[in-house]
């Protein structure tokens, strides 16, 4: 799921920083985009030129660090309690003060359970989609 939310950004217009657990599996979120866009190619829908433009709006990174510029970030690891605690805790302290962490299906407040989140202000259930514009 991750890797399509970061594939529709990018070809939105926006830089997306993509981590994964390790930079393998983050280079492969990024072969996602790759290959969706190799496919609309395939059938006249993109050009190459546009691939080449989505693909350098998307850094794919273990790294957490990444996240210190972000404006929104959109967690989207697969459903496991102990995964999403984990992937928040390592999140949480490089966020910017008005930057928004939007968990995908939980509830806040039972998977942070025990005042783990810092700013709570910052967290949101927000299921949505972003878009690009229509070819």
């Amino acid at each position: 799921m991750g890797a399509s939310v970061g594939y529709v950004s990018a070809r939105a217009g926006i830089d997306v920083v993509l981590i994964d657990r390790d930079q393998d599996s983050a280079d492969e979120g990024k072969g996602h985009a790759k290959s969706v866009i190799d496919d609309l190619i395939a059938k006249g829908r993109a050009k190459e030129a546009e691939r080449d433009v989505i693909l350098s709006r998307i850094t794919a990174t273990a790294d957490y660090n990444a996240l210190r510029d972000c404006d929104l970030i959109i967690e989207a690891v697969f459903e496991d309690r102990k995964v999403k605690a984990e992937t928040y805790a390592k999140a949480q302290p490089l966020l910017k003060p008005d930057a928004i962490f939007c968990l995908q299906h939980l509830d806040p407040a039972d998977q942070f359970a025990g005042g783990r989140v810092q700013r709570p202000g910052q967290v949101h259930r927000h299921p949505f989609l972003l878009a690009g514009p229509k070819r």
